[in-house]
């Protein structure tokens, strides 16, 4: 059985039905039945790319160990023209992911600045306790997401990881 396309027999691109739901029903429950503050959740939401983003790096590492292939270590994007040079697909991936969620962190950390200054600060707090809760939500939906990934990760192509990593990028 093949696995390149399908992640326990779905389409890739119906893999969010998978976990959308759930993490986005964390930060809507607390926000609308929890009363979390305006901080709190934007935080959260923060944290839901900073941990997306390094999962999707540790399903690179260990499809790398599994399935060694040529886009591992000699990876080129498919938009851009041959130039030299060697450049790994993690490091393709894991970098512009990460410079744009310190982006975002610095961006919202600005905000909260201005919303202080501006005497928002309940709506600027951020909450340790329903943070907390909040994150392991997110890291247990995260969890199941990637524990459902590494079935059958040994069998599944480059090309299957590649789209994985430009769907979360797309999220960044």
């Amino acid at each position: 059985r093949r696995h390149s396309t399908a992640t326990l027999g779905f389409p890739l691109r119906v893999r969010p039905l998978r976990t959308a739901p759930g993490l986005n029903a964390v930060p809507a429950a607390g926000w609308f039945l929890g009363d979390w503050s305006a901080g709190t959740t934007l935080v959260l939401y923060w944290f839901e790319t900073l941990l997306g983003t390094l999962l999707v790096a540790v399903r690179i590492l260990l499809h790398r160990w599994l399935r060694p292939s040529k886009g591992h270590s000699n990876y080129q994007a498919p938009q851009t023209k041959s130039t030299p040079g060697r450049s790994s697909y993690l490091f393709a991936f894991l970098v512009p992911a990460l410079v744009f969620t310190l982006a975002h962190g610095i961006f919202l950390a600005a905000l909260g600045f201005i919303a202080v200054a501006n005497h928002l600060t309940t709506e600027a707090t951020i909450e340790r306790g329903p943070l907390l809760a909040g994150l392991a939500g997110l890291a247990f939906f995260q969890g199941v997401d990637f524990c459902s990934d590494l079935v059958g990760l040994s069998d599944r192509s480059f090309a299957w990881l590649e789209r994985l990593g430009q769907q979360t990028l797309a999220r960044v």
